[in-house]
């Protein structure tokens, strides 16, 4: 009886182990499944979230391989939809035709990179006519001493030491009627210059537009 009870203990253990070892087979064939097709099924799932996109592109690619997709260089799928340069209208037409062609030289362009060109173009405009404008009202005397200033602070006194000595001479009857005060208002109010602790020093605006005098108005000399 003894030796059937442990004949017994022993079949079962053996059952139990090899129950052990076949669930310890079955689990890792289906880890080395999921492992296989992970990869695959991400893919599968990345091309389905963009398949919009992907699709629109695919007329464009001339190489396809492990490291990416190479595009004709400025041929980008057409977006879809109304071109928001083409529905804005402005009352001067060569603003318009101006669009147009902007609008063309931006096609060259990958879409991520049309905002970027965009918005620096715009701020370089801006800045170009801001400093236009600014040339179109300041004093020559006023373009020697931001020249002046930009090789370093002066003091308030030598500030005034400078318009007394070199610029009233240069026109005694208008500044006659103007001061210190008066003749440097404009180039605070421009913000080419600041104040700061009894230092009158030229502001990044101001070496900018230095900068700018020389490169696009080579000969030109203003009065005062």
């Amino acid at each position: 009886m003894a030796a059937s009870m442990e004949n017994c203990t022993s079949f079962w253990q053996f059952m139990t182990n090899m129950q052990g070892a076949a669930w310890l087979e079955w689990f890792k064939a289906i880890f080395d499944l999921l492992k296989g097709i992970s990869w695959p099924l991400a893919l599968f799932l990345v091309i389905w979230i963009f398949r919009e996109p992907i699709r629109a592109r695919i007329p464009f690619v001339i190489q396809l391989g492990p490291t990416g997709a190479v595009f004709q260089p400025g041929q980008q799928p057409d977006q879809g939809g109304a071109n928001p340069l083409q529905t804005v209208s402005h009352p001067l037409p060569t603003v318009n035709d101006l669009a147009t062609s902007i609008q063309e030289e931006l096609l060259a362009f990958v879409p991520e990179q049309r905002e970027q060109r965009l918005v620096r173009a715009l701020a370089e405009a801006r800045v170009m006519a801001d400093f236009e404008f600014i040339f179109a009202n300041i004093f020559q005397s006023q373009i020697d001493a931001l020249s002046e200033l930009a090789s370093g602070p002066k003091a308030i006194a030598e500030a005034k030491e400078y318009f007394e000595e070199t610029v009233r001479p240069m026109n005694k009857e208008l500044y006659s009627r103007w001061d210190f005060e008066q003749w440097s208002a404009y180039l605070l109010s421009q913000k080419l210059v600041e104040v700061e602790n009894g230092t009158v020093q030229i502001t990044q605006k101001g070496i900018d537009f230095l900068d700018f005098v020389r490169r696009y108005k080579v000969g030109f000399h203003l009065s005062n």
